[in-house]
């Protein structure tokens, strides 16, 4: 994405859906620090949604962590909806990185 000509941001997606749906699955989406907090992440997630466009059964998915309010936000504005949400444990402390295990309180 250009902003008065200069790089803001990058939005990617994979011709693939989970689930065995048809569609596309965001992959990146970077905004330059200089630009967050003025509307351009909802406007690049319409524009990548307009260059997708034509395909009547397809869905856009993604993944955006829980806690970060401002990509939920900017998704939401963008007219994305939540139509899931998962909760990862793992059994100890030892388990998958970033993932916590069942003792933390």
């Amino acid at each position: 994405m250009l902003v008065d000509g200069s790089w803001a941001g990058i939005v990617s997606a994979l011709p693939q859906a989970p689930a065995g749906l048809t569609g596309f699955t965001v992959q990146e989406m970077l905004l330059d620090q200089a630009h967050r907090g003025q509307g351009f992440g909802p406007a690049m997630q319409q524009r990548l949604i307009e260059h997708l466009r034509g395909q009547d059964d397809a869905v856009l998915a993604g993944t955006i962590h829980a806690g970060n309010v401002a990509s939920l936000a900017s998704a939401r504005r963008a007219g994305r909806d939540v139509i899931a949400t998962y909760v990862w444990v793992t059994p100890t402390r030892s388990g998958a990185q970033g993932m916590p295990g069942l003792d933390v309180q």
